[in-house]
């Protein structure tokens, strides 16, 4: 999916460890940016690569981005949830689409 929005935030990257379905473990680096297409916002997590090269993202407030995205369903594996569904965002690239246009 592609969506024109807005970032309103970034968080700072974070390393995880993860564990894959084979028993290896790996660490995973993501970073958490908010979007925003004027109605709907939402919460994508860039991982590894694409992390790294957000490290140092600065989004201007009157800057329109391009994003694609990444939505699975998926369910949590923690027993006091009851194996509740939820949709994972992932951010897959993001470029500029317009630069410092008034909304």
């Amino acid at each position: 999916m592609e969506l024109i929005v807005t970032v309103t935030g970034v968080k700072p990257m974070v390393e995880r460890e993860f564990t894959k379905q084979d028993g290896t473990k790996t660490v995973i680096k993501s970073k958490e940016i908010q979007l925003s297409t004027g109605l709907d916002q939402l919460v994508a997590e860039a991982n590894d690569a694409l992390a790294e090269q957000l490290e140092r993202f600065q989004p201007s407030a009157n800057t329109m981005y391009a994003a694609q995205l990444a939505l699975t369903v998926q369910e949590s594996r923690k027993a006091d949830q009851g194996g509740r569904l939820f949709t994972s965002i992932r951010l897959k690239r993001l470029v500029e689409f317009i630069k410092d246009k008034p909304f």
